[in-house]
């Protein structure tokens, strides 16, 4: 009998001072800081401790649901989480909300370019200025530069200096207006009628100009007004193909229509003027330049060129009939942005205007922008 009372006293101050939690074959009760095993290795339990034991299942079902939502929780989290991530990647690839719109890594490229052009036309005491002082930019030409040359802030002030040395030589300003581009463009035209055969934007969002070689007339370019003037409509058009920050991450595509072309429609000083341009110092990004209907002559004019042409430039000339080119391409192109030689409905008067109407835009976004 001692012994029974003993061990009944035993089991309640078992009862009273178990530690809680206590795993037993691996299961865990606790209800209250008091332990209660049920059914775990053949032990048996009176009508209060199954009362006990299945207070203590629910309670521990309610913990397990709790743990459920937190965990559907954390998965809510975690896909926010992904989702974000993954559309900073999708803008990180240049895919932004509008077509003036900038990603942090362009924003820093092009602040970067604008401080060097600002320190390098700052004089310092005892040390010769590197290279000669640039004129400032808009910030909108900064960005330019930045997409264009990715950040490399050496090779955008080599074409900014470039770009300068090209508007001082046929006399344009760095702030020429957009009305004065016109009108020189204008200028240009009376003595080019139809050289300008297409301009408009493809399936991929790039800007395309299509040049008539045939209505091309070189040898009129003959006195300073004329050069100017030669200058000022390639600026214009090319500021039209690139009048936003898309257009410029998109690049650009010339199409030279040759299939009435002589020897009076090319001039190897334009040629070289021309490509100082687009070659050496404007930023623009050219996909491609397609040569459609290219008769022998352009093959040997081709042959002149080639030598001072950048390797880049040779990459992406296309030689195309305009009827190959339209099958392989035509459903890039909307038939209202081509002219009737290329299966479409623009004449070239419309292609004009729509080229003064990006020159425009390209105007008012570069005078509105700041970093």
């Amino acid at each position: 009998q001692k012994q029974r009372t003993k061990r009944t006293i035993t089991t309640k101050q078992n009862k009273t001072h178990m530690p809680a939690p206590l795993v037993i074959a691996g299961v865990v009760v606790s209800v209250g800081g008091a332990s209660v095993l049920a059914n775990v290795c053949g032990a048996t339990c009176t009508n209060d401790e199954e009362e006990e034991e299945e207070e203590e299942e629910e309670e521990d079902d309610d913990d397990e649901e709790y743990d459920d939502d937190d965990d559907e929780d954390d998965d809510t989290e975690n896909k926010k989480k992904k989702k974000k991530n993954a559309q900073q990647r999708y803008n990180d690839k240049r895919k932004v909300g509008t077509r003036m719109d900038l990603t942090n890594k362009e924003r820093t490229w092009a602040k970067a370019i604008k401080k060097a052009v600002l320190n390098r036309n700052k004089k310092k005491k005892g040390k010769k200025r590197k290279g000669v002082a640039l004129e400032p930019l808009t910030d909108f030409d900064y960005v330019h530069f930045a997409i264009f040359c990715e950040g490399n802030v050496k090779k955008a002030l080599e074409r900014i200096e470039l770009l300068q040395k090209f508007r001082k030589k046929h006399g344009l300003r760095v702030d020429t207006t957009y009305e004065e581009m016109h009108d020189l463009f204008e200028g240009f035209r009376t003595y080019n009628q139809g050289a300008l055969a297409g301009f408009g934007m493809d399936q991929k969002g790039r800007a395309f100009q299509i040049g008539d070689y045939s209505k091309f007339c070189p040898y009129n370019i003959k006195t300073k007004q004329n050069w100017q003037e030669f200058a000022g409509s390639l600026f214009l058009a090319y500021h039209a193909m690139q009048c936003d920050f898309e257009a410029m991450r998109n690049g650009a595509v010339f199409f030279l229509d040759c299939s009435v072309l002589r020897w009076e429609n090319f001039s190897l000083e334009v040629q070289r003027r021309g490509s100082s341009l687009y070659q050496d110092s404007y930023p623009i990004s050219l996909k491609h330049i397609v040569v459609l209907n290219p008769p022998g002559v352009f093959r040997a004019i081709y042959n002149l060129i080639k030598p001072v042409m950048a390797s880049r430039l040779k990459k992406v000339i296309m030689m195309e009939s305009i009827p190959d080119y339209m099958e392989k391409y035509g459903d890039m192109y909307n038939p209202s942005e081509l002219p009737e030689r290329m299966n479409g409905t623009k004449s070239p008067d419309e292609a004009r205007h729509t080229l003064y109407e990006q020159g425009r835009i390209r105007f008012e976004n570069a005078a509105t922008f700041k970093l």
